[in-house]
């Protein structure tokens, strides 16, 4: 099943940049992915973001599961910087969690 998650409903902002909504986003995402869920995240109506909003709510899932289940999340409605945070994001924890 493919579960479409509205990161601006999920953290009630249009802001990624707090670490504490990335906590949130990560709760829901470690839950649906526990679940076998097919993620789809839509930033949609995101204004802003920050790579330690994507370190506390993305990339921190390559700690508790296998590097595929974590790259088949699809990403949609972002922008060329939103895009460059993540990859940072995912590539870091990704070199991270090997080394570990």
């Amino acid at each position: 099943m493919r579960k479409i998650i509205t990161i601006k409903d999920v953290i009630n902002s249009k802001f990624a940049i707090k670490e504490e909504k990335g906590r949130i986003l990560y709760e829901c995402l470690r839950n649906l992915l526990e679940k076998n869920e097919k993620v789809v995240l839509d930033f949609k109506d995101i204004i802003a973001s920050t790579t330690r909003f994507f370190n506390v709510s993305i990339a921190i899932l390559y700690k508790d599961f296998p590097e595929n289940i974590v790259d088949n999340i699809e990403i949609i409605n972002t922008n060329s910087v939103l895009n460059s945070q993540l990859e940072v994001s995912k590539n870091g924890a990704k070199e991270f969690y090997r080394i570990k």
